[in-house]
Protein backbone atom coordinates (compact mmCIF):
# COMPACT_ATOMS: atom_id res chain seq x y z
CA UNK A 1 0.00 0.00 0.00
CA UNK A 2 1.62 3.16 -1.05
CA UNK A 3 2.16 6.13 1.71
CA UNK A 4 -1.01 8.24 0.69
CA UNK A 5 -3.26 4.88 0.27
CA UNK A 6 -2.95 4.84 4.32
CA UNK A 7 -6.35 5.24 5.97
CA UNK A 8 -6.77 7.62 8.65
CA UNK A 9 -5.96 6.50 12.11
CA UNK A 10 -7.23 8.99 14.55
CA UNK A 11 -9.53 9.04 17.20
CA UNK A 12 -11.94 11.16 15.45
CA UNK A 13 -11.58 10.87 11.84
CA UNK A 14 -12.65 14.17 9.32
CA UNK A 15 -16.30 14.26 8.82
CA UNK A 16 -17.04 14.41 4.89
CA UNK A 17 -20.25 14.84 3.10
CA UNK A 18 -20.93 13.25 0.03
CA UNK A 19 -23.45 14.48 -3.05
CA UNK A 20 -24.78 12.69 -5.49
CA UNK A 21 -28.07 11.90 -6.63
CA UNK A 22 -26.68 9.21 -9.07
CA UNK A 23 -27.35 5.99 -6.17
CA UNK A 24 -24.20 4.10 -7.65
CA UNK A 25 -21.37 7.16 -7.47
CA UNK A 26 -23.27 7.75 -4.31
CA UNK A 27 -22.03 4.50 -3.00
CA UNK A 28 -18.56 3.72 -4.68
CA UNK A 29 -17.29 7.19 -3.57
CA UNK A 30 -18.59 7.08 -0.18
CA UNK A 31 -17.45 3.58 0.01
CA UNK A 32 -13.98 4.81 -1.10
CA UNK A 33 -13.72 6.93 1.90
CA UNK A 34 -15.14 4.88 4.48
CA UNK A 35 -12.31 2.42 3.38
CA UNK A 36 -9.46 5.21 4.56
CA UNK A 37 -11.02 5.72 8.31
CA UNK A 38 -12.67 8.38 7.69
CA UNK A 39 -16.20 9.77 8.61
CA UNK A 40 -18.61 10.06 5.84
CA UNK A 41 -22.17 10.82 5.45
CA UNK A 42 -23.98 10.43 1.98
CA UNK A 43 -26.46 12.18 0.55
CA UNK A 44 -28.67 12.39 -2.21
CA UNK A 45 -29.23 15.84 -2.92
CA UNK A 46 -27.84 19.37 -2.05
CA UNK A 47 -30.84 20.61 0.23
CA UNK A 48 -30.08 17.65 2.61
CA UNK A 49 -26.58 18.06 2.77
CA UNK A 50 -27.06 21.94 3.70
CA UNK A 51 -29.83 21.40 6.17
CA UNK A 52 -27.38 18.99 7.86
CA UNK A 53 -25.03 21.92 8.08
CA UNK A 54 -27.44 24.35 9.44
CA UNK A 55 -27.68 21.89 11.72
CA UNK A 56 -24.37 22.14 13.34
CA UNK A 57 -22.78 19.44 11.84
CA UNK A 58 -19.83 21.29 9.80
CA UNK A 59 -17.97 18.52 7.44
CA UNK A 60 -14.23 18.98 7.18
CA UNK A 61 -14.37 18.18 3.50
CA UNK A 62 -17.81 18.39 0.55
CA UNK A 63 -17.81 15.71 -2.01
CA UNK A 64 -20.13 16.77 -4.84
CA UNK A 65 -21.41 16.27 -8.10
CA UNK A 66 -22.45 19.30 -10.14
CA UNK A 67 -25.66 17.96 -12.36
CA UNK A 68 -28.47 17.09 -9.62
CA UNK A 69 -32.26 17.73 -10.03
CA UNK A 70 -33.75 20.58 -7.62
CA UNK A 71 -30.60 22.71 -6.15
CA UNK A 72 -27.40 21.30 -8.07
CA UNK A 73 -24.12 21.29 -7.44
CA UNK A 74 -22.94 24.46 -9.29
CA UNK A 75 -25.55 26.27 -6.97
CA UNK A 76 -24.39 24.74 -3.95
CA UNK A 77 -20.81 25.39 -4.52
CA UNK A 78 -21.47 28.89 -5.03
CA UNK A 79 -23.94 29.11 -2.07
CA UNK A 80 -21.19 27.50 0.39
CA UNK A 81 -19.16 30.38 -0.88
CA UNK A 82 -21.45 33.38 -0.06
CA UNK A 83 -22.14 35.34 2.93
CA UNK A 84 -25.44 34.11 3.46
CA UNK A 85 -22.67 30.87 4.56
CA UNK A 86 -20.42 32.42 5.84
CA UNK A 87 -19.56 29.34 8.37
CA UNK A 88 -18.48 27.27 5.27
CA UNK A 89 -16.61 29.81 3.45
CA UNK A 90 -13.25 28.16 4.07
CA UNK A 91 -14.57 24.83 3.80
CA UNK A 92 -12.95 22.60 1.14
CA UNK A 93 -14.83 21.70 -1.78
CA UNK A 94 -14.19 18.67 -4.32
CA UNK A 95 -16.55 18.61 -7.21
CA UNK A 96 -16.91 15.36 -9.20
CA UNK A 97 -18.45 15.28 -12.29
CA UNK A 98 -18.71 14.12 -15.99
CA UNK A 99 -20.41 17.03 -16.80
CA UNK A 100 -17.34 19.13 -17.65
CA UNK A 101 -14.90 16.49 -17.94
CA UNK A 102 -13.41 17.54 -21.25
CA UNK A 103 -13.01 21.64 -19.77
CA UNK A 104 -9.99 22.73 -18.26
CA UNK A 105 -10.09 21.82 -14.73
CA UNK A 106 -8.47 24.85 -13.10
CA UNK A 107 -11.18 27.15 -14.93
CA UNK A 108 -14.36 24.57 -13.48
CA UNK A 109 -13.02 24.60 -10.43
CA UNK A 110 -12.54 28.78 -10.37
CA UNK A 111 -16.00 28.95 -11.35
CA UNK A 112 -17.43 26.96 -8.67
CA UNK A 113 -15.33 28.41 -6.24
CA UNK A 114 -14.18 24.83 -5.25
CA UNK A 115 -11.17 23.66 -4.30
CA UNK A 116 -10.56 20.61 -6.82
CA UNK A 117 -12.15 18.84 -9.56
CA UNK A 118 -12.63 15.56 -10.84
CA UNK A 119 -13.68 14.57 -13.82
CA UNK A 120 -15.99 11.01 -13.49
CA UNK A 121 -15.77 8.25 -13.54
CA UNK A 122 -12.83 8.53 -10.96
CA UNK A 123 -9.60 6.89 -10.76
CA UNK A 124 -9.74 5.32 -7.16
CA UNK A 125 -6.19 6.47 -5.84
CA UNK A 126 -5.88 9.89 -7.67
CA UNK A 127 -9.36 10.40 -6.11
CA UNK A 128 -7.77 9.21 -2.76
CA UNK A 129 -4.97 11.17 -3.39
CA UNK A 130 -7.36 14.37 -3.73
CA UNK A 131 -9.17 14.39 -1.00
CA UNK A 132 -6.06 14.01 1.43
CA UNK A 133 -4.51 17.19 -0.05
CA UNK A 134 -7.77 18.91 0.59
CA UNK A 135 -7.93 17.43 4.07
CA UNK A 136 -4.11 18.99 4.97
CA UNK A 137 -4.94 22.04 3.82
CA UNK A 138 -2.77 21.44 0.51
CA UNK A 139 -5.24 22.67 -2.30
CA UNK A 140 -6.16 26.33 -1.46
CA UNK A 141 -9.69 27.82 -3.10
CA UNK A 142 -9.40 28.93 -7.04
CA UNK A 143 -10.39 32.27 -6.55
CA UNK A 144 -12.56 33.80 -9.99
CA UNK A 145 -11.34 36.97 -11.41
CA UNK A 146 -13.95 39.76 -12.15
CA UNK A 147 -12.87 42.95 -14.38
CA UNK A 148 -15.62 45.55 -13.72
CA UNK A 149 -15.36 48.65 -16.53
CA UNK A 150 -16.96 51.68 -15.47
CA UNK A 151 -16.44 56.01 -15.74
CA UNK A 152 -18.02 56.08 -12.87
CA UNK A 153 -16.21 55.50 -9.35
CA UNK A 154 -19.00 55.00 -7.13
CA UNK A 155 -20.86 52.61 -9.48
CA UNK A 156 -17.32 50.66 -9.46
CA UNK A 157 -16.65 50.93 -5.76
CA UNK A 158 -20.97 49.43 -4.99
CA UNK A 159 -20.27 46.63 -7.63
CA UNK A 160 -16.57 45.62 -6.34
CA UNK A 161 -17.32 45.40 -2.63
CA UNK A 162 -20.41 43.21 -3.53
CA UNK A 163 -17.85 40.58 -5.35
CA UNK A 164 -15.34 41.13 -2.78
CA UNK A 165 -17.39 39.58 -0.33
CA UNK A 166 -18.92 36.80 -2.38
CA UNK A 167 -14.80 35.97 -3.01
CA UNK A 168 -13.86 37.05 -5.90
CA UNK A 169 -10.63 38.60 -6.86
CA UNK A 170 -11.93 42.20 -8.22
CA UNK A 171 -9.84 44.09 -10.77
CA UNK A 172 -11.45 47.40 -12.10
CA UNK A 173 -10.77 50.58 -15.34
CA UNK A 174 -12.56 53.20 -15.87
CA UNK A 175 -11.14 53.93 -19.56
CA UNK A 176 -11.38 51.28 -22.66
CA UNK A 177 -7.59 51.30 -23.05
CA UNK A 178 -6.67 50.71 -19.25
CA UNK A 179 -9.34 47.83 -19.76
CA UNK A 180 -7.87 45.77 -22.35
CA UNK A 181 -4.80 45.92 -21.04
CA UNK A 182 -5.74 44.30 -17.75
CA UNK A 183 -8.56 42.12 -19.68
CA UNK A 184 -4.79 40.60 -21.48
CA UNK A 185 -2.82 40.35 -17.73
CA UNK A 186 -5.35 38.95 -15.82
CA UNK A 187 -7.18 36.85 -18.10
CA UNK A 188 -10.60 37.49 -15.97
CA UNK A 189 -13.78 34.92 -15.91
CA UNK A 190 -16.09 37.54 -15.73
CA UNK A 191 -16.04 41.08 -17.38
CA UNK A 192 -18.79 43.43 -16.05
CA UNK A 193 -18.78 46.12 -18.21
CA UNK A 194 -20.54 49.61 -18.72
CA UNK A 195 -21.85 49.86 -22.42
CA UNK A 196 -20.63 53.36 -22.95
CA UNK A 197 -17.30 53.98 -22.32
CA UNK A 198 -15.65 56.94 -22.95
CA UNK A 199 -12.45 56.00 -24.54
CA UNK A 200 -14.13 53.20 -26.70
CA UNK A 201 -16.24 52.72 -29.51
CA UNK A 202 -20.28 51.42 -28.60
CA UNK A 203 -19.72 47.41 -28.26
CA UNK A 204 -15.56 47.79 -29.51
CA UNK A 205 -14.82 45.86 -26.12
CA UNK A 206 -17.33 43.02 -25.73
CA UNK A 207 -16.06 42.21 -29.46
CA UNK A 208 -12.54 42.31 -28.46
CA UNK A 209 -12.89 40.64 -25.04
CA UNK A 210 -14.32 37.74 -27.14
CA UNK A 211 -11.74 37.75 -29.56
CA UNK A 212 -8.98 37.22 -27.01
CA UNK A 213 -10.90 35.01 -24.77
CA UNK A 214 -14.35 33.56 -25.75
CA UNK A 215 -14.60 31.46 -22.64
CA UNK A 216 -14.76 35.14 -20.94
CA UNK A 217 -18.47 35.88 -19.68
CA UNK A 218 -19.62 39.43 -20.61
CA UNK A 219 -22.37 41.18 -18.83
CA UNK A 220 -23.15 44.78 -20.03
CA UNK A 221 -24.46 47.25 -17.96
CA UNK A 222 -25.75 50.71 -18.72
CA UNK A 223 -28.08 53.16 -17.44
CA UNK A 224 -29.54 53.52 -21.11
CA UNK A 225 -33.37 52.71 -21.34
CA UNK A 226 -33.20 51.63 -25.28
CA UNK A 227 -34.35 48.02 -25.59
CA UNK A 228 -32.17 47.71 -29.25
CA UNK A 229 -29.32 48.11 -26.47
CA UNK A 230 -29.48 45.01 -24.89
CA UNK A 231 -30.38 43.03 -28.12
CA UNK A 232 -27.03 44.99 -30.01
CA UNK A 233 -24.86 44.10 -26.92
CA UNK A 234 -26.07 40.39 -27.01
CA UNK A 235 -25.30 40.08 -30.83
CA UNK A 236 -22.34 41.40 -30.32
CA UNK A 237 -21.41 38.26 -27.95
CA UNK A 238 -22.45 39.20 -23.88
CA UNK A 239 -23.49 36.84 -21.97
CA UNK A 240 -26.02 39.19 -19.89
CA UNK A 241 -27.50 42.19 -19.63
CA UNK A 242 -28.14 44.94 -16.51
CA UNK A 243 -29.84 48.47 -16.40
CA UNK A 244 -28.65 50.45 -14.04
CA UNK A 245 -29.91 51.10 -11.15
CA UNK A 246 -30.01 47.55 -9.91
CA UNK A 247 -29.03 45.59 -6.69
CA UNK A 248 -25.69 44.30 -6.49
CA UNK A 249 -26.71 40.80 -5.65
CA UNK A 250 -29.06 40.80 -8.90
CA UNK A 251 -25.87 41.36 -10.64
CA UNK A 252 -24.28 38.68 -8.78
CA UNK A 253 -26.86 35.72 -9.91
CA UNK A 254 -26.69 37.31 -13.44
CA UNK A 255 -22.43 36.49 -13.70
CA UNK A 256 -22.74 33.32 -11.95
CA UNK A 257 -25.53 32.57 -14.45
CA UNK A 258 -23.90 33.70 -17.46
CA UNK A 259 -20.78 31.87 -16.50
CA UNK A 260 -22.59 28.63 -15.47
CA UNK A 261 -24.23 28.75 -19.08
CA UNK A 262 -21.55 29.39 -20.99
CA UNK A 263 -19.38 26.35 -19.01
CA UNK A 264 -22.49 24.18 -20.08
CA UNK A 265 -22.30 25.69 -23.60
CA UNK A 266 -18.90 24.51 -24.16
CA UNK A 267 -19.27 20.96 -22.47
CA UNK A 268 -22.47 20.45 -25.33
CA UNK A 269 -19.86 21.45 -28.33
CA UNK A 270 -17.35 19.05 -26.64
CA UNK A 271 -20.28 16.03 -26.40
CA UNK A 272 -21.13 16.83 -29.89
CA UNK A 273 -17.66 16.48 -30.86
CA UNK A 274 -17.08 13.33 -29.06
CA UNK A 275 -20.26 12.04 -29.96
CA UNK A 276 -19.69 12.19 -33.73
CA UNK A 277 -15.60 10.64 -33.19
CA UNK A 278 -17.53 7.87 -30.95
CA UNK A 279 -20.06 7.10 -33.87
CA UNK A 280 -17.29 7.09 -36.33
CA UNK A 281 -15.01 4.88 -34.22
CA UNK A 282 -18.03 2.73 -33.48
CA UNK A 283 -18.40 2.56 -37.25
CA UNK A 284 -15.45 1.31 -38.13
CA UNK A 285 -15.23 -1.10 -34.90
CA UNK A 286 -18.31 -2.85 -36.33
CA UNK A 287 -17.51 -2.66 -40.03
CA UNK A 288 -14.15 -4.87 -38.97
CA UNK A 289 -16.24 -7.17 -36.42
CA UNK A 290 -19.07 -7.68 -39.07
CA UNK A 291 -16.24 -9.09 -41.78
CA UNK A 292 -14.84 -11.84 -39.46
CA UNK A 293 -16.39 -15.62 -39.58
CA UNK A 294 -17.01 -15.53 -36.11
CA UNK A 295 -19.58 -14.41 -33.27
CA UNK A 296 -18.37 -11.35 -31.15
CA UNK A 297 -20.70 -10.59 -28.55
CA UNK A 298 -21.10 -8.37 -25.35
CA UNK A 299 -23.65 -9.08 -22.31
CA UNK A 300 -23.77 -6.91 -19.42
CA UNK A 301 -24.27 -8.21 -15.95
CA UNK A 302 -27.19 -10.11 -16.46
CA UNK A 303 -26.65 -12.25 -19.16
CA UNK A 304 -28.70 -9.96 -21.78
CA UNK A 305 -26.69 -8.84 -25.21
CA UNK A 306 -25.73 -4.82 -25.40
CA UNK A 307 -23.55 -5.92 -29.02
CA UNK A 308 -23.20 -8.32 -31.25
CA UNK A 309 -22.04 -8.57 -34.69
CA UNK A 310 -23.91 -9.38 -37.99
CA UNK A 311 -21.91 -13.20 -37.92
CA UNK A 312 -23.91 -13.80 -34.85
CA UNK A 313 -27.20 -12.09 -35.44
CA UNK A 314 -27.17 -14.53 -39.11
CA UNK A 315 -26.23 -17.60 -37.08
CA UNK A 316 -28.74 -17.40 -34.46
CA UNK A 317 -31.60 -16.12 -37.39
CA UNK A 318 -33.08 -12.75 -35.32
CA UNK A 319 -32.75 -9.58 -36.11
CA UNK A 320 -31.06 -6.93 -34.85
CA UNK A 321 -34.24 -5.74 -33.01
CA UNK A 322 -35.12 -9.10 -31.17
CA UNK A 323 -31.34 -9.96 -30.38
CA UNK A 324 -30.65 -6.73 -28.75
CA UNK A 325 -31.23 -7.10 -25.06
CA UNK A 326 -32.33 -10.65 -24.90
CA UNK A 327 -30.95 -12.96 -22.30
CA UNK A 328 -28.27 -15.67 -22.80
CA UNK A 329 -31.51 -18.26 -21.28
CA UNK A 330 -33.57 -17.23 -23.99
CA UNK A 331 -31.73 -19.68 -26.74
CA UNK A 332 -30.52 -22.56 -25.15
CA UNK A 333 -31.93 -25.28 -22.88
CA UNK A 334 -32.38 -25.50 -19.23
CA UNK A 335 -29.02 -27.88 -18.87
CA UNK A 336 -27.10 -25.24 -20.72
CA UNK A 337 -28.48 -21.91 -19.35
CA UNK A 338 -27.48 -23.48 -15.82
CA UNK A 339 -23.63 -24.59 -17.35
CA UNK A 340 -23.19 -20.90 -18.64
CA UNK A 341 -24.38 -19.04 -15.31
CA UNK A 342 -21.99 -21.24 -13.07
CA UNK A 343 -19.23 -20.18 -16.40
CA UNK A 344 -20.35 -16.48 -16.71
CA UNK A 345 -20.44 -16.32 -12.00
CA UNK A 346 -17.08 -18.08 -11.89
CA UNK A 347 -15.38 -15.21 -14.66
CA UNK A 348 -17.38 -12.76 -12.67
CA UNK A 349 -15.37 -14.05 -9.21
CA UNK A 350 -12.32 -14.43 -10.08
CA UNK A 351 -11.95 -12.21 -12.71
CA UNK A 352 -10.30 -15.23 -15.31
CA UNK A 353 -11.49 -15.75 -18.64
CA UNK A 354 -12.91 -19.41 -20.13
CA UNK A 355 -12.14 -20.81 -23.37
CA UNK A 356 -12.84 -23.64 -25.57
CA UNK A 357 -16.32 -23.88 -23.61
CA UNK A 358 -19.69 -25.59 -25.83
CA UNK A 359 -23.11 -25.39 -25.17
CA UNK A 360 -26.15 -25.50 -27.71
CA UNK A 361 -28.11 -22.78 -28.61
CA UNK A 362 -31.78 -22.93 -30.26
CA UNK A 363 -32.24 -20.78 -33.19
CA UNK A 364 -35.29 -18.93 -34.15
CA UNK A 365 -36.51 -21.42 -35.91
CA UNK A 366 -36.23 -24.09 -33.42
CA UNK A 367 -33.15 -25.86 -34.67
CA UNK A 368 -30.74 -26.28 -32.56
CA UNK A 369 -26.65 -25.90 -32.94
CA UNK A 370 -23.21 -26.60 -31.23
CA UNK A 371 -20.98 -23.15 -30.12
CA UNK A 372 -17.49 -23.58 -28.83
CA UNK A 373 -17.17 -19.82 -26.77
CA UNK A 374 -14.51 -18.04 -25.07
CA UNK A 375 -15.55 -15.77 -22.40
CA UNK A 376 -13.70 -12.77 -20.51
CA UNK A 377 -15.35 -10.09 -18.34
CA UNK A 378 -15.27 -6.51 -19.61
CA UNK A 379 -14.51 -3.69 -16.62
CA UNK A 380 -15.28 -0.03 -16.52
CA UNK A 381 -12.66 2.38 -15.97
CA UNK A 382 -12.84 2.32 -12.66
CA UNK A 383 -12.03 -1.34 -12.26
CA UNK A 384 -14.99 -2.01 -11.81
CA UNK A 385 -17.22 -5.34 -13.79
CA UNK A 386 -19.45 -4.10 -16.34
CA UNK A 387 -20.21 -7.26 -18.12
CA UNK A 388 -18.90 -9.93 -20.18
CA UNK A 389 -17.21 -9.89 -23.88
CA UNK A 390 -17.01 -13.06 -26.28
CA UNK A 391 -16.07 -14.53 -29.18
CA UNK A 392 -18.01 -17.69 -30.63
CA UNK A 393 -18.11 -20.78 -33.18
CA UNK A 394 -20.35 -22.79 -34.36
CA UNK A 395 -18.90 -26.07 -34.10
CA UNK A 396 -21.78 -28.51 -35.25
CA UNK A 397 -19.92 -30.05 -38.10
CA UNK A 398 -17.15 -30.92 -36.05
CA UNK A 399 -18.79 -32.73 -33.75
CA UNK A 400 -20.51 -34.74 -35.71
CA UNK A 401 -17.80 -35.62 -37.26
Amino acid sequence: MSEFMKPFDNANPPLVFVVNDAQAQLVYLSGLLTKQGLDVKAFTSAEAALAEMKSGNPPHLIVTDLHMPGLDGWRLCRLLRSPEYMAFNAAPILVVSATFSGEDPEQITADLGANAFLPAPVDSKHFIEHVKRLLAGEAPQRITRALIIDSNKSMISLISKAFMIHGYEVHTANRGHDAIRLFSDINPEIVILDYHIPDADDGQLIKEFNKINPSCAVVVITSDPKPELALKAMKLGARAYARKPFDPQYLIRLCENARRELSLLHAEALLEERTCELRESEQRYRTILDSIDEAYFELDLKGNYTFFNDFLRRAYGYSSKELMGMNYKSYTTPEDAEKAYKIFNEIYLTGKPKSQVNYEIIRKDGTGSMIEISVSLMRDPSGEPIGFRGVGRDVSERIKA
